[in-house]
């Protein structure tokens, strides 16, 4: 008969990336553990794992910029709220008239 896991004592390895993230930064006995257990090609794997997540996140806070930088654009928020803008960015706002100048100038500001 095979030994059952014990739901109380935590792996010795983490299940993903994200357990990574999470030992890293609430569990710090757990992840001397796992360093203290580990051989260092596996630590190595271990970090590309839980960097992936990272880049992942990274990727989603760009593609969501770009999306709210598209609705500002749309809405023409600066015209309608002024107060809520540096004066730098109502003159451009007044000066340029295209969409794709005004989407730009907010990407890269």
């Amino acid at each position: 008969m095979s030994q059952k896991e014990n739901i109380f004592q935590p792996a010795a390895t983490p299940r993903s990336g994200l357990t990574l993230w999470y030992w890293l930064l609430f569990d710090y006995v757990l992840l001397q553990r796992f360093e203290n257990n580990s051989d260092k090609s596996s630590q190595r794997r271990w970090f590309l794992k839980a960097y992936a997540w990272l880049l992942l996140l990274y990727v989603f806070i760009l593609v969501a910029r770009f999306f709210i930088v598209i609705w500002v654009v749309e809405n023409n928020l600066p015209a309608f709220y002024p107060d809520l803008f540096y004066p730098p960015v109502l003159e451009f706002w007044q000066t340029s008239a295209s969409f794709s100048e005004k989407n730009l100038f907010f990407i890269f500001s």
